[in-house]
């Protein structure tokens, strides 16, 4: 189980009573602080608040699965932990945390809908929700969301935001085009380097045919070598420019966009 971080005083609602709830003794806050569930002494078993637990677990939108942990560490130590009471704290955090505001702000973030909070206890928290994801499933967050993924958010719907869609088929169209130029560009990396090398050779076998130690065999020799080497050269000088000219349209096109 991951460290326990302190509880935030400042929730969207109720902040005056959730940080009533906040009874946790020094020990066992610095404890999951430093080690997790797993740290947990005996003395903290003994003295943990587990309604405040809980309550704290519900009021961030948590399950109350994380008192399993809690249970089998203190089992350790021969103590049961009080679910009765983490769970009656779970309930009363939910009903803080389940709220229009709460839910607004995940929607807003395009984040998936919180299944702690059942929609027929929380019908508050449900229409928040919805309402951030009309804010959310926009032109320029489809847009967004396509410059980085394939896939579009699964909280947007076709048929109640086209405008998300229309967005994301816009930014998937430019995520091609950005990638087919950064692959053209590469290509011509990897040509400059083999044109390098070939401009070596060529300037070496030049050297090799004028030198006075070059015999007629293997000025022979060499000016084949050349003759091939220039060759070469050639047609990689018209893949390289082949290239220029596809990564000038490419970019004519993306800022046309």
């Amino acid at each position: 189980m991951p460290s326990m971080s302190l509880p935030s005083t400042h929730f969207i609602a109720g902040d005056r009573l959730v940080a009533s709830h906040w009874r946790l003794t020094v020990a066992l806050v610095v404890s999951l602080l430093v080690g997790g569930c797993s740290q947990l002494t005996k003395n903290d078993c003994l003295t943990a608040d587990w309604k405040s637990l809980g309550f704290q677990a519900g009021s961030q939108g948590q399950t109350n699965a994380r008192f399993d942990a809690y249970r089998k560490a203190c089992a350790k130590h021969q103590i049961t932990a009080d679910f009765p009471a983490f769970n009656q704290g779970h309930a009363e955090g939910l009903r803080h945390y389940c709220t229009y505001d709460q839910g607004l702000v995940l929607g807003q973030k395009g984040q998936a809908y919180n299944p702690q909070c059942e929609r027929a206890r929380y019908p508050a928290f449900a229409k928040g929700h919805a309402a951030g994801v009309d804010q959310f499933c926009v032109f320029e967050s489809g847009l967004q969301d396509a410059l980085i993924s394939k896939d579009p958010n699964t909280q947007c719907r076709s048929s109640q935001h086209p405008g998300y869609f229309a967005g994301f088929n816009e930014g998937a169209d430019r995520r091609v085009l950005t990638q087919r130029i950064h692959e053209a560009e590469q290509a011509q990396a990897r040509l400059r380097d083999k044109m390098d090398w070939l401009n070596r050779q060529i300037a070496d076998r030049e050297a090799w045919i004028l030198s006075p130690e070059s015999t007629p065999v293997t000025r022979a020799q060499h000016l084949s070598q050349l003759n091939q080497y220039k060759t070469e050269l050639a047609s990689l000088a018209q893949q390289y420019q082949a290239h220029e000219k596809d990564i000038h349209y490419l970019r004519y096109q993306l800022e046309g966009r």
